[in-house]
């Protein structure tokens, strides 16, 4: 039997929807990793009371969490 690769838009059985050829995941993953990246690089620089606001949460662990949870709070999923 031969090992052939499957067509790029061939899908796997698991509901269709992900691609049976790991090439195409790869290239997307990559290319939203591209994308990301440049919006990273060419944000610029941040206002600097916004700077010092990050640095401060960073450097102290208890307002690292405390502002995960805001994060994780805010979420629809997770509201009562």
């Amino acid at each position: 039997m031969e090992d052939s690769v499957p067509h790029p838009s061939a899908r796997v059985k698991y509901g269709g929807w992900l691609p049976s050829n790991p090439n195409v995941i790869k290239d997307y993953h990559k290319s939203v990793i591209d994308h990301a990246d440049s919006k990273l690089a060419s944000r610029g620089v941040l206002n600097p009371s916004i700077e010092r606001f990050g640095d401060t949460i960073k450097s102290h662990p208890e307002l690292v969490d405390l502002f995960d949870q805001a994060i994780i709070q805010s979420d629809n999923e997770n509201k009562v």
